[in-house]
């Protein structure tokens, strides 16, 4: 996130500073050579953000893009809602862009928040247009049937995306809006958590809590029901406005100490508690390398079985239904960081010793120095 309290406190330990000009700053930013992509938001007063993509090995590194847009709600009723973007330079409908809208409500459990983006598909629930001229205009009406489920915490989220395809290859410019037909004071969700991918040790981890609301109060995150102490190796960061209530905690080396059960807690007398997950470093089965690694191997003849983890990794096999071990071909051992290391085995198909199918289904256990991880495998 591109803000200057947040970049401000984060410079030096994640490779950042930045430098005050006189109508302009700039930021400088170090990455590791495996780095594509970069993304950087900025976030501005009244619930405005813009986000830059951008390509780091572009040749043109210098280009600048001067297209300021800015959103708002157009027109607002106790159906209905219309939402624009307006550029300068005005947009061309003949360019590359395009907008979309979400909305925030709370579907089925109380104070907790789920984001949905809205699709121009006919639903029973509402009826999205969108118009292309110099300006962006998104309509949505909602059925009685929405307003009646969502009428105290309705929260509408309107992106307008550029496509660029340069330096610079998208920019979003995004706006959230409460347009709740009834509002209470200081009402706030928690909004729902992403089932986590596990770590492996050294990785960046960033734990989010989110709160939505009508000034909604401090938040933090907690593992264990215990606050987390900002150290040289974590950075906590947190922010607040008038309809969001942010904190977030970003270790830069996964270890064993960050393991626990992570929950989204206010900072306040109240002090509600929300549950995120649960972190816990393991062996990983990498199921996109396995796929990858099989379709050019397509045979009865076996499948190739690809994992991840830290120092001493290793994994055994047996049969599901009478518990033969699995002998394997072609073990090769791979060195990722100072912390990991990949292994790769062949897992042989059915052979003549065996009841016919028997190896079709076999289970798992990867083990490291950290933890173990139980799967099954269907060849």
């Amino acid at each position: 996130i591109v803000d200057s309290t947040i970049i401000g406190a984060n410079e030096y330990r994640f490779g950042t500073w930045s430098t005050g000009k006189e109508n302009s700053t700039l930021y400088t930013i170090l990455f590791s050579t495996s780095v594509k992509f970069l993304e950087l938001i900025s976030v501005s007063t009244g619930n405005y953000s813009t986000s830059y993509n951008i390509d780091v090995n572009a040749q043109n590194a210098k280009k600048i893009y001067q297209r300021v847009c800015q959103g708002a709600i157009d027109d607002i009723n106790s159906t209905s809602v219309a939402v624009y973007f307006r550029c300068l330079p005005e947009l061309d409908s003949r360019d590359s862009w395009y907008q979309r809208m979400a909305i925030y409500a709370e579907f089925e459990e109380k104070n907790e928040v789920h984001f949905k983006f809205l699709e121009s598909e006919p639903n029973p629930y509402v009826n999205v247009t969108y118009e292309r001229n110099s300006t962006a205009t998104g309509t949505v009406v909602f059925s009685n049937r929405a307003l009646e489920k969502f009428k105290t915490f309705l929260f509408l989220d309107n992106h307008l995306t550029l496509n660029l395809n340069d330096v610079v290859r998208f920019i979003t410019y995004r706006f959230t809006q409460d347009i709740s037909p009834e509002k209470t004071n200081d009402e706030f969700g928690f909004l729902e958590s992403i089932p986590f991918q596990e770590p492996l040790e050294g990785e960046k981890v960033t734990i989010y809590c989110d709160a939505l609301g009508r000034n909604p109060p401090p938040v933090r995150v907690e593992r264990d029901g215990m606050p987390i102490s900002d150290t040289s190796d974590v950075y906590i960061a947190s922010s607040r406005s008038t309809l969001w209530s942010i904190s977030y905690v970003t270790y830069l080396h996964a270890s064993k100490e960050i393991e626990g059960n992570y929950t989204c807690v206010t900072d306040d007398k109240s002090r509600e508690v929300f549950p995120l997950y649960s972190i816990e470093l393991k062996p990983k089965v990498r199921w996109d390398l396995n796929n990858l690694m099989y379709a050019g191997n397509v045979s009865d003849e076996g499948k190739y079985l690809v994992l991840e983890g830290s120092e001493g990794l290793d994994v055994s096999c047996s049969t599901f239904d009478n518990d033969t071990v699995v002998v394997f071909d072609k073990v090769q051992r791979t060195n990722l960081t100072k912390w990991t290391e990949r292994l790769e085995v062949w897992i042989p198909g059915p052979s003549q010793e065996f009841e016919p199918y028997s190896m079709w289904h076999i289970s798992c256990t990867a083990t490291d120095k950290n933890g173990e991880n139980t799967f099954e495998l269907y060849l």
